[in-house]
């Protein structure tokens, strides 16, 4: 109880603070249920969205594991696995002490130095293809995991960064290693984006397959057949063409054939001067068809087209016999 003598004003401050201490408190507001669970949905989306993003990153971000002199080899499957170096290859093997790595180190070597030879072309070195790294997955599954290519995909090379993506395969070191290798060899000389000279570049790496694989060549004959019957690509469809992740099988082998028949056609009809002479226009950014016109002297790419075609209704390519 206050004391009777306190003070009037004391009096009143004393009674306005029981007042106050006295006064019920304000209950807050609920939050509306509907609101707060659509809160927690969207909450929940984004962290969902969030994990996925960052477990791709985590899959298809390689670990550097592999350093010489100054060029690294990254792991796209780390685990066990097996690494070799040589002059000209970083090789980087699924498997821990899988022999195959040394194997195509070696075989990748014996490509580097004959290929350039077989059309014409100088050593890579001298145009500035120094190392390429190899990437040799145990199976298919695994390759096209990795590299999302389409299932026909055998090999795939990666012009930007100088690598080649390959599978443990019953073709692989005889059929399917030289031509990786030669796209990268191509591209390296005439220092031109691959998707302007296409059909050029993989119809030289068939040809070369071909030489270290004769036998694969008929695979090719019943599609010869086909561009013999005039069911072939107009030439500029089949420059407008991109098979790199098409799935129909047959569209995908008919473009290959008519890619590997042209330049064929251009290697046995005129020879390695001549051919290399073109690459060398490519080389100094005139577009393909320019080149062409200007080393075989045909008036454009119809007219090329049209010479092929007659050379096809007259005989068979090398590889044919």
């Amino acid at each position: 109880m206050p004391s009777k003598n306190i003070c009037k004003k004391c009096k009143d401050s004393i009674a306005k603070l029981e007042a106050k201490k006295n006064k019920p408190k304000t209950q807050p507001k609920e939050p509306r249920s509907e609101h707060l669970s659509n809160i927690i949905k969207i909450v929940t989306i984004i962290s969902l969205v969030a994990a996925i993003c960052l477990s791709l990153i985590i899959i298809t971000q390689p670990k550097a594991s592999q350093v010489e002199n100054g060029n690294s080899i990254s792991s796209p499957k780390p685990g066990k696995e097996t690494y070799v170096t040589t002059e000209h290859f970083l090789v980087w093997a699924d498997g821990e002490d899988n022999p195959r790595a040394q194997l195509i180190a070696e075989k990748a070597e014996e490509y580097y130095k004959e290929i350039p030879s077989l059309v014409g072309l100088p050593a890579p070195d001298v145009y500035g293809l120094i190392k390429i790294k190899i990437y040799l997955f145990s199976n298919k599954d695994d390759y096209i995991l990795y590299t999302r290519k389409p299932k026909w995909s055998e090999g795939f090379s990666d012009y930007q960064k100088d690598e080649i993506y390959l599978y443990q395969s019953e073709n692989l070191f005889i059929s399917v290693l030289p031509h990786e290798i030669q796209h990268l060899i191509l591209k390296s000389f005439v220092n031109s984006d691959s998707a302007n000279i296409a059909w050029l570049d993989e119809g030289l790496a068939l040809f070369i397959q071909l030489k270290y694989d004769p036998k694969r060549a008929s695979q090719f004959k019943p599609f010869m057949a086909k561009l013999r019957a005039q069911n072939y690509f107009p030439i500029k469809m089949h420059l407008a063409t991109d098979v790199s992740e098409a799935s129909d099988q047959n569209k995908v082998n008919l473009w290959y054939s008519q890619s590997l028949s042209m330049t064929s056609f251009l290697l046995e009809r005129f020879g390695e001067e001549k051919f290399c002479r073109l690459l060398l226009q490519v080389r100094k950014k005139k577009t393909l068809e320019k080149a062409i016109m200007n080393i075989y002297r045909y008036k454009n790419y119809t007219d090329f087209q049209r010479h092929w075609l007659d050379f096809l209704k007259k005989g068979k390519h090398i590889w044919e016999i």
